[in-house]
């Protein structure tokens, strides 16, 4: 699937088996390696529970922000290596296809191993094929170690579409300098992904996890995709609305949520850390929670109504053939037990949140500072979609904001200092940027119709 990618093959007992050094060295912009996913098709004794290997997964995965896939086994049931129970990880599953190209006789067949987890978390995460798998000494490979690096390999390719900008993302001088979080990978991987339909009786949620990855969808989409990179942060209670255009005719609306958790506790029958919850209302006002009516008998589209899902971090809605109109997302910290955010003092947690059949991207603009310095006036350049409005303007540090809500595009004033300036199709824009606020810049697209937030970018 990514026969240019440079690959490594690792082997953590080198480390005298010390997985979290293994794994920073991956991940250290100072070392060679400089990789943006790992791929695991071993893993330790199978079980059923949470165990203190699932947990140091959790906890490795969070400290180094990388993509991890991890094959769920090949029990026919719920044993499964104790990796792919991680909460942070990317746990595969097997779907037989018979070496063809007719996903109607796809099945299960009792092969893979399977979720939920213990505490009712939805796994796998994904699919791919158990059998038939080309590979370069053999066309029989198969099992969830074959599915395994088939998902992998197909991160491989979303990080090269993200390092040439195909999201209307900024890029850096390398794929991982371009990366984003793992959180928003993991979040468009999932929300492009195909799923089987619910008539495939062998076929549940249990057993293909969100689906297997779709590559076409994903580059369809990926100008028009509305994401959040872990930009906003959430106290305990607190909430983000996001407000979006379904344009008539849109075929499907998903949105989907994830977040790191913290590693869990192996004794608790609730293995979540923090809960942040996905609430999406349409024009009329019928709301649906994140995962609710996806995991039965009936599991491809949404139900409404009900309560938020207090177990997975990982919540999607979907939606056939949505009613035209404004739409809400939302974003809810019911609980926030332990801080992912520690770059401010508070105990917050940020996510990655991706809605697909919206119109209007997150990120549809591109911004870079074209002259000026800190303390005094500076220009920045604005490109791409501009036309719901640009506003530019500094913060005192990281969380706190220096402005007064949200600035409709036309307005140019001042609330305290510094300055906030707002422009409609510019393709430049000044601002006063005081002494000593250099990186502290806060660049927002906003809608202009409703006057919300919809992206922004920090310099």
């Amino acid at each position: 699937l990514a026969p240019d990618a440079q690959g490594i093959m690792a082997d953590y007992g080198s480390y005298g088996g010390n997985r979290y050094a293994h794994t920073a060295d991956l991940v250290d912009p100072g070392k060679i390696y400089k990789a943006v996913y790992q791929t695991n098709s071993w893993g330790d004794a199978r079980t059923r529970s949470y165990n203190s290997v699932s947990q140091q997964m959790d906890d490795i995965i969070y400290i180094n922000d990388i993509v991890i896939t991890q094959s769920q086994s090949n029990a026919g049931d719920q044993d499964s290596r104790p990796q792919a129970w991680s909460k942070n990880i990317v746990a595969v599953g097997g779907i037989r296809h018979y070496n063809d190209f007719n996903n109607s006789n796809d099945n299960w067949a009792s092969g893979a191993s399977i979720g939920p987890a213990a505490d009712g978390r939805i796994k796998p995460d994904m699919n791919a094929f158990y059998d038939s798998i080309d590979c370069v000494n053999t066309s029989s490979f198969g099992g969830t170690s074959g599915a395994t690096p088939i998902v992998s390999g197909h991160f491989a390719l979303f990080y090269e579409m993200w390092h040439n900008g195909y999201f209307n993302n900024t890029t850096g001088t390398s794929v991982f300098e371009s990366r984003p979080h793992s959180t928003l990978a993991r979040a468009i991987m999932m929300n492009t992904a195909w799923q089987y339909p619910d008539t495939q009786t062998d076929i549940k949620r249990i057993h293909q996890g969100w689906g297997r990855p779709n590559l076409r969808t994903m580059y369809d989409n990926a100008s028009s995709l509305f994401w959040i990179n872990e930009t906003d942060v959430l106290q305990e209670t607190e909430s983000t609305s996001y407000s979006l255009t379904v344009a008539p005719g849109t075929p499907e609306f998903q949105a989907t949520l994830v977040y790191m958790d913290r590693a869990g506790t192996t004794s608790s029958s609730l293995h979540r850390i923090n809960d942040l919850s996905l609430r999406v209302t349409d024009p009329n006002g019928t709301f649906y929670w994140g995962n609710r009516g996806l995991n039965g008998t009936v599991y491809n589209f949404s139900q409404s109504g009900g309560a938020s899902n207090t177990k997975d971090p990982v919540e999607h809605v979907i939606l056939e053939n949505p009613i035209a109109g404004n739409w809400t997302v939302e974003v809810i910290a019911d609980e926030i037990n332990q801080d992912t955010h520690p770059e401010t003092g508070a105990v917050d947690a940020d996510y990655a949140l991706v809605v697909r059949g919206t119109t209007g991207g997150s990120a549809g603009f591109q911004v870079g500072i074209a002259s000026g310095s800190c303390g005094g006036p500076m220009t920045f350049e604005v490109s791409g979609e501009t036309s719901g409005g640009v506003v530019v303007w500094t913060y005192g540090s990281p969380g706190n904001y220096v402005h007064g809500g949200p600035v409709c595009a036309g307005a140019t004033f001042d609330i305290t200092s510094p300055k906030i300036a707002s422009v409609g199709t510019a393709t430049s824009v000044s601002v006063n940027v005081p002494a000593g606020a250099c990186g502290n810049i806060r660049v927002q697209c906003l809608d202009v119709q409703s006057c919300t937030v919809s992206n922004y970018i920090d310099l």
